[in-house]
């Protein structure tokens, strides 16, 4: 049992142990598995305290002493609020912007509460690290001026890709270290392998993308109508032999059916008969132990191809961001969908060929995740020797060796 008096009280902002996208969840999952082996090499003993968005699911790691609070209104980045508080009791921060939400892409609000909430960190002179990330894009002058500022006071900044690295040079702060998205460590458990001469096709459809964006109006700037492309694809792979469609929801939130993949999985279901559903997960590590099951997967949601090729999965990224590109260009993965620039039957081509390719690219998600595990190391190693910075407690376990 950890003496909590000697334990360090390490603050994940932006992280989340509830959350129904379960790539915010694979972040915080990781990033704790990381964080205690890195506290088992500096001889440390951690708790940690996850602040972060609501939800309502909820999957804590199990043995590991954890407290939640929520990012509430903007009256939470007054001084004295609970998040003031709660950053102010914390040894050290890290900050993962939820992934890719440190930019002004997505608006002003969103932008400003991630940066106030680096900034209440900054206030109490709490150390700040922004964990590896997507880092920008930033358009606005408010949001440039803000960005240089937080980059330029946390104490070391981390970026997922390449791109990353660039926006990060252009805010002041050159030289940043690159590594990859932590959840290519988040843990699984691979089933046992179903050799009925089936050719399992995993498809991850954005529940979001289906409905046009939060705008309803095609927001990420489609080349494509992806409904129309979505049918097409499970239409042309259900006339493969031996080819069995599987949908693959990777955000799950019930109450919201815009964004629920889950519930746009189950009506693509019932217009495709034969096509099968996987479950509702109830935890990034649900998800990524079902896909490690499957011959290859197609997906629009960035965590669940991340989920496949860490497991050693034959993918197809259907990218519409940019953080795409950034993740699976860092880790060499030869094969990219980009839904803004491919038209449909670029698309579908892409996908049909890489059926009659999976063992390739099988082989290839190998090769990638083997290079995402050592730019791990990497991040490993920072968080080690960070952690080892902080003054041993009396009786407190002696560092192990690297």
């Amino acid at each position: 049992m950890i003496d909590e008096p000697r334990a360090l009280r390490i603050g994940l902002l932006w992280h989340s142990l509830r959350n129904e996208n379960l790539g915010v969840g694979a972040l915080t999952i990781a990033q704790i598995a990381m964080l205690r082996k890195a506290a088992a090499r500096a001889g440390r003993s951690v708790r940690f305290h996850v602040i972060g968005p609501d939800g309502r699911l909820h999957y804590p790691p199990a043995d590991v002493p954890v407290e939640e609070s929520l990012v509430g209104g903007w009256r939470d980045f007054l001084p004295g609020s609970p998040l003031w508080r709660s950053i102010a009791s914390c040894d050290i921060v890290f900050d993962n912007g939820a992934g890719d939400s440190f930019t002004d892409l997505y608006g002003w609000r969103r932008f400003w509460r991630l940066a106030l909430s680096k900034e209440v960190a900054l206030a109490t002179r709490t150390p700040l690290v922004l964990s590896p990330q997507t880092i920008g894009p930033f358009r606005q002058g408010y949001a440039i001026r803000e960005a240089k500022r937080l980059v330029k006071r946390s104490e070391e900044v981390f970026a997922r890709d390449a791109e990353s690295v660039d926006a990060l040079a252009q805010l002041g702060r050159p030289g940043a270290p690159q590594t990859v998205d932590v959840a290519f460590r988040l843990p699984f458990e691979r089933p046992q392998p179903v050799n009925d001469g089936t050719i399992r096709f995993g498809l991850n459809v954005s529940g979001l993308m289906l409905s046009g964006g939060y705008t309803g109006r095609n927001q990420f700037g489609l080349a494509c109508d992806y409904p129309q492309f979505v049918d097409a694809l499970i239409g042309m792979l259900q006339q493969i032999p031996q080819v069995k469609v599987v949908l693959v929801p990777h955000v799950v939130p019930e109450h919201m059916p815009v964004e629920d993949d889950y519930a746009a999985s189950q009506r693509l279901a019932q217009k495709f008969p034969g096509v099968e559903v996987a479950p509702r997960f109830r935890s990034p590590s649900e998800a990524k132990s079902y896909i490690s099951g499957l011959d290859i997967l197609a997906g629009s949601r960035m965590h669940a191809t991340i989920a496949a090729v860490s497991s050693g999965v034959a993918v197809i990224p259907l990218a519409y961001s940019r953080k795409f590109r950034g993740v699976f260009n860092s880790v060499e993965y030869p094969l990219i969908g980009d839904v803004t620039s491919q038209s449909e039957r670029e698309l579908l081509d892409l996908c049909r060929a890489a059926v009659d390719r999976r063992e390739e690219l099988r082989e290839a998600a190998v090769r990638s995740n083997g290079i995402a595990q050592r730019r791990l190391d990497v991040y490993e190693d920072y968080l080690a020797e960070r952690l080892a910075r902080f003054p041993v407690p009396a009786g407190a376990p002696q560092p192990v060796p690297a």
